[in-house]
């Protein structure tokens, strides 16, 4: 379905300006194009993505530090975790941190620098030399001092994506989980950031009616292992939580605009190799997702142009966000290289009418 040239548009088209008279393009191509001039600077403006996995240690770091090693700015990554704490491995057993104790707090403790508690204070000195070499030796045996080395470069302290506020976890455009259990977290999460319930006696009909369409598809199938010839088997998704009903009302200052958030799961074994595996894949995702929404933004504005030129009254949709990812996600799982991951996406929209222009005083 075409959208409508505006109004202006068309008067400004019709006016008795002459054969000759260029024709004016709508607001909405000039805001097409003025970004189509941003993109020429950097493909990569205007998409902001977050990594997501449970203790924001591992995978998700590592597909943060690919993305900024791909060219993609620091203020457009984010990494967090959906867990109720970060857990570290140890010879004794699992330690456990809270979210926000500085990476190299944890780093001092698994190497045997220092006794730090859950709160990243240190409550003890440094453990006998025979202890404090076994506790080096486990945490390169388990990839430890690389993760965390990483890490510290990359930024303070793990995040928790529960902490973040509506605003700040709503502003991302496409969230990458890495496994199905933080998937199913974050989808539900999402949907109850969007809408909280009340009673639909108390809504005007507008509002009532603009329920949020949410949709998943899954993508490729997940492959369990093993060599050539080896035939995937489907990932066991855990449910989604159900659409969530008319009956809710936005939550955020911004909800009247449109949004939508793709999240997308990558399935990844939790290790080292495979982690930074799903990075460079993301990686490469990222940037053929930036190439193509860049493409296709000034293929639309050449299109709306070309509309109006022929005073044609409709115009092609703007392309979005989530149909350029599907896109490029059917191409990448066709690939060889991503047979070893299984994939799919959920997108989450809401469209809510605009509030109402503020009373006139006679």
């Amino acid at each position: 379905m075409g959208h409508a040239v505006p109004a202006a548009s068309a008067a400004r088209r019709g006016g008795g300006g002459g054969g000759g008279a260029s024709v004016a393009r709508s607001t909405c191509a000039d805001a097409g194009a003025a970004a189509v001039e941003v993109l020429a600077a950097d493909v990569r403006a205007g998409v902001r993505w977050a990594m997501v996995c449970a203790c924001n240690m591992n995978r998700s770091m590592s597909a943060h530090a690919a993305l900024l090693a791909a060219g993609f700015a620091a203020g457009a990554v984010g990494s967090y975790g959906t867990s109720d704490a970060v857990r570290l491995p140890s010879p004794a057993g699992p330690v456990a941190f809270n979210f926000g104790v500085p990476y190299a707090a944890m780093q001092r403790h698994v190497e045997g620098r220092a006794v730090v508690n859950e709160d990243g204070v240190a409550v003890a000195p440094a453990p006998p030399g025979p202890v404090a070499a076994a506790l080096r030796a486990f945490s390169t045996h388990m990839g430890l001092d690389y993760i965390l080395g990483r890490n510290v470069r990359l930024k303070h302290a793990p995040e928790a994506w529960v902490a973040l506020t509506d605003e700040e976890a709503l502003a991302y455009d496409v969230v990458v989980c890495f496994d199905a259990t933080v998937y199913a977290t974050l989808v539900r999460d999402v949907q109850l950031r969007l809408y909280d319930r009340c009673d639909a006696d108390d809504l005007p009909p507008a509002l009532a009616a603009a329920a949020p369409n949410v949709c998943t598809a899954a993508t490729t199938p997940a492959a369990a292992g093993g060599g050539a010839g080896h035939k995937p088997k489907p990932l066991d998704l855990p449910p989604l939580p159900p659409c969530p009903p008319a009956a809710r009302v936005p939550r955020c200052a911004h909800s009247h605009a449109r949004r939508d958030m793709a999240v997308l799961l990558m399935h990844t074994p939790d290790n080292v190799t495979h982690a930074a595996t799903a990075a460079a894949q993301v990686a490469s995702i990222a940037t053929a997702v930036c190439n193509a929404r860049a493409a296709a933004l000034r293929a639309w504005v050449a299109s709306v142009a070309a509309a109006e030129a022929r005073g044609d009254a409709t115009a092609p949709p703007p392309p979005t966000l989530p149909s350029v990812l599907q896109h490029c996600l059917r191409k990448w799982a066709s690939a060889a290289s991503a047979q070893q991951f299984s994939i799919a996406m959920t997108v989450l929209q809401h469209t809510m009418p605009p509030p109402p222009p503020p009373a006139r005083r006679v």
